[in-house]
């Protein structure tokens, strides 16, 4: 005494087993919607995963978009200012390259003093020093 026919669950269950066979594809693009997002921010993969599990409202917009030319809007991306500060430390790291080709004069020195007896430290003769310098070609 069924409302329905066995055509109809059938369908249901096909239907059923249809969007269960979806649901892996589904969550491999949430994943990489979540870690492109994560990249965008300037933060790990996954970091964003907990914040954006639990359902929240929409944030407000903010009442007026700043206007300016495509590629001052791209410095604004927290990436985009990541790989401009990588690029100024290697830069940096160049100059110091270029300064270890040349080489270093350096000056060392020692002095002290040096007696048989105590009564004898204050005496000229009983100090000593030396100094000198170091080249250093580092090539």
């Amino acid at each position: 005494m069924g409302l329905t026919s066995d055509i109809d669950v059938v369908e249901a269950t096909a239907q059923l087993t249809a969007t269960r066979a979806q649901w892996p594809v589904i969550d491999l693009a949430i994943t990489q919607a979540i870690n492109q997002l994560s990249r965008l921010l300037g933060q790990g993969p996954e970091n964003l995963r907990a914040e954006l599990n639990t359902a929240a409202p929409l944030p407000p917009l903010p009442p007026t978009v700043p206007i300016g030319f495509p590629a001052e809007l791209a410095r604004r991306r927290p990436d985009i200012r990541k790989a401009e500060a990588n690029l100024h430390a290697a830069t940096a790291e160049i100059g110091v390259a270029v300064a270890g080709l040349f080489p270093r004069l350096t000056f060392t020195g020692s002095g002290g003093f040096q007696s048989e007896t105590i009564a004898q430290l204050t005496k000229w003769a009983s100090r000593f020093f030396s100094i000198g310098p170091h080249w250093n070609t580092r090539v």
